[in-house]
């Protein structure tokens, strides 16, 4: 899928000066909410505090430095956005595709398809995809500490779920899917963080 991902990418490219999004999202506001709600959940996100903190803090400034180079991403590229038949595949829900960052993309997938989604990744596998991505021509990037501390979306995801349990313009029906959630996506922040070093040692091909 690296090397189906140049060509994406290869279609067209250029330099685009892309607005800074700063994340600000208040989380001891939060923290303080939950714990009226769910002490359960307060505890579970009070013990990743620092950790989220930090995620948000690297974040902002990474983006920052972030080359200044757009091209056509398909934006949502995950397995189950991709159907085989054989070796043959056809890739669908392209109504995410548009103009952004291709190293983003091109770190974030090779870490979705080396299992991240399941909190073990395969290094291999995550080499494989940025090998195949440069056999084709793609361009790989230099920075790759920036790509990580970037790539912190799931924080928003946080926050919507969050939202949902503290019944936070949505209804009731959505809380325990929202509890659900912050507990995945917590754990996903927490392995994230701990697996840093080897992640930035397994960029280099």
């Amino acid at each position: 899928m690296g090397k189906v991902l140049a060509k994406i990418h290869s279609i067209d490219k250029r330099v685009e000066n892309e607005n800074f999004f700063e994340m600000s999202i208040d989380w001891e506001s939060y923290l303080t909410e939950m714990k009226k709600v769910d002490v359960r959940l307060y505890t579970i996100l009070n013990d990743a505090f620092s950790i989220i903190i930090d995620s948000q803090n690297r974040g902002n400034l990474a983006r920052k430095k972030l080359p200044q180079i757009v091209s056509i991403c398909h934006n949502d590229m995950d397995c189950k956005n991709v159907l085989w038949n054989g070796n043959d595949y056809r890739i669908i829900d392209l109504e995410c595709l548009s103009y952004n960052n291709p190293f983003m993309e091109l770190f974030e997938l090779a870490l979705c398809w080396s299992g991240y989604e399941n909190y073990q990744i395969d290094f291999q596998m995550f080499q494989a995809f940025l090998q195949g991505y440069k056999n084709e021509g793609g361009e790989l990037p230099t920075d790759w500490k920036t790509l990580y501390d970037c790539n912190n979306g799931r924080l928003e995801w946080l926050e919507y779920n969050i939202k949902r349990v503290l019944g936070i313009n949505c209804g009731e029906d959505e809380k325990e899917i929202g509890i659900e959630q912050v507990e995945e996506t917590v754990q996903h922040i927490i392995y994230y963080s701990k697996i840093e070093k080897q992640i930035l040692e397994h960029c280099i091909i």
